[in-house]
């Protein structure tokens, strides 16, 4: 296992400058770690993956300009229950998305607004992971 993967695997830390590297060792990944991948070699900026129904949350090295903006479990909650899932703003420089991912809500953290192409991208993956939970559980 390479110290990227490493990383990914035990610290939830995704080094942006190493995601071929961890592409290269992608059977290790469960599948949310494989969606991370797959979003992050899209090109699509996030600075964080929270996930509705887990605790911890999986970081990148991005950088946030504005530290005064954070995510609290306040916002959380709000984010969840809105209509706007896209460029949710919180802060001067945050944002957060929510998409569905398999059986979970996945909101991704970042300090940019997302394009209408960066949009298109997360709508399909939200619904191939949508497939993919149907098939199981007819699998079952």
């Amino acid at each position: 296992m390479n110290p990227a993967v490493y990383s990914v695997i035990r610290d939830g830390y995704w080094d942006l400058s190493k995601l071929d590297d961890i592409e290269k060792q992608v059977h290790l990944l469960n599948i949310y770690q494989k969606l991370m991948l797959i979003i992050l070699l899209s090109g699509i900026k996030v600075a964080k993956f929270h996930f509705h129904n887990r605790f911890l949350y999986d970081f990148t090295s991005l950088t946030q300009k504005n530290k005064d903006a954070d995510l609290h479990s306040m916002n959380y909650e709000e984010v969840i229950n809105t209509e706007k899932r896209f460029n949710y703003r919180i802060g001067n420089d945050l944002y957060l998305t929510v998409i569905k991912a398999f059986d979970d809500i996945m909101i991704l953290e970042h300090y940019q607004e997302f394009t209408s192409d960066e949009i298109k991208k997360l709508k399909f993956y939200e619904e191939v992971t949508q497939n993919i939970t149907i098939y199981r559980n007819k699998k079952m």
